[in-house]
């Protein structure tokens, strides 16, 4: 079966709890995509971790893992969501997927750390 899973980006604590606002999968382009997947017979579900405030990447990987991940399966990711999608894959290197589109990818803040992982990655990734 094909679906697809939407990794918002991470919203405002104030944004969060404003009952004016639509939940963080309901907010911008996400129920267009949704809607646009839905007739063309993809199963689009979009997460909704914890505290998307303050992204944790095993809170957000948890939630995120409760559906089928698999070669047919699209995943979307927006800002920080694009960005928890890169370390997911990285991380995860085994598991295959049909398509990965990041729209204006985010990430946490670069520490030390995560910048010689990124260096690392892409040092391995080009053909010598």
């Amino acid at each position: 079966m094909k679906n697809a899973i939407l990794v918002p980006g991470r919203p405002d604590k104030s944004e969060y709890y404003n009952p004016k606002y639509p939940t963080n999968s309901n907010n911008h382009w996400f129920p267009w995509l949704s809607k646009q997947l839905q007739i063309n017979d993809v199963f689009a579900v979009a997460i909704e971790p914890p505290q998307p405030w303050r992204p944790r990447f095993d809170v957000w990987s948890k939630e995120f893992e409760r559906f089928e991940i698999g070669p047919e399966t699209l995943l979307v990711g927006h800002s920080c969501g694009g960005g928890f999608l890169v370390r997911w894959l990285s991380e995860h290197k085994q598991t295959k997927v049909g398509k990965v589109i990041l729209v204006a990818p985010g990430s946490t803040p670069i520490t030390i750390q995560n910048l010689k992982r990124l260096i690392s990655l892409i040092l391995k990734s080009i053909p010598i």
